[in-house]
């Protein structure tokens, strides 16, 4: 199933690059709030992550502070749902799995450095 979701124009995406301060703490992504919430998130899910898969396995969660405050089979129409009932702000949602699939980089050669 596929979800098509509308591209929608905003100011203040169209903030260009060069207007953030690489060198301070102000225009750096994410900033420091934001992952310190995202971690403390991340943390709490893999404490219930057991408890998680006996009622959520294979679906998304919208997960905050130790609650699952909505899920769904389908990562986009949980955001838009999740976006409709609050003003945007950094969501933890996350697939529930028994662990988290590690990412393969595949390269154009092999090398046994690299093995």
């Amino acid at each position: 199933m596929m979800v098509n979701v509308p591209m929608i124009e905003s100011k203040q995406m169209s903030t260009s690059i060069q207007e953030f301060d690489t060198h301070s703490s102000e225009g750096t992504y994410p900033e420091p709030e934001v992952l310190a919430y995202m971690e403390r998130q991340a943390e709490s899910f893999e404490q219930m992550r057991s408890h998680l898969l006996s009622q959520y396995l294979g679906k998304y969660v919208l997960f905050e502070d130790g609650q699952v405050l909505d899920a769904d089979e389908n990562e986009a129409a949980l955001v838009i749902r999740a976006y409709g009932e609050t003003a945007p702000r950094p969501l933890f949602i996350k697939k529930v799995l028994p662990f988290d699939p590690q990412p393969i980089v595949r390269t154009p050669f092999r090398s046994a450095f690299f093995s």
